[in-house]
């Protein structure tokens, strides 16, 4: 399980800054994810002047993304390309 210490861990690495600020930022986009079953919420946004995440709930996500532990990690740790995750149905 993904516990709320390492997604706020996670998300403020410099990883994850990096990608919110590279390609994404071609396409203004907020993204909720949701870690299944009963695990946690977070998104993050390449919208405004400067990228941003945070933990639960947005309430205007463009994309609501839902998995398991291990792919949230992979997605988080850059391991697993989000579009790449989309196409093979992860």
């Amino acid at each position: 399980m993904l516990t709320e210490a390492e997604l706020i861990a996670v998300l403020s690495s410099s990883t994850v800054s990096a990608q919110l600020d590279g390609p994404m930022r071609q396409a203004p986009t907020t993204v909720q994810y949701r870690v299944e079953p009963d695990g946690p919420t977070w998104w993050w946004s390449t919208r405004g002047e400067h990228p941003s995440t945070g933990i639960g709930e947005v309430a205007d996500a463009d994309i609501e993304v839902n998995g398991g532990a291990a792919i949230a990690r992979a997605l988080l740790d850059g391991t697993l390309d989000v579009s790449k995750a989309v196409l093979v149905g992860k």
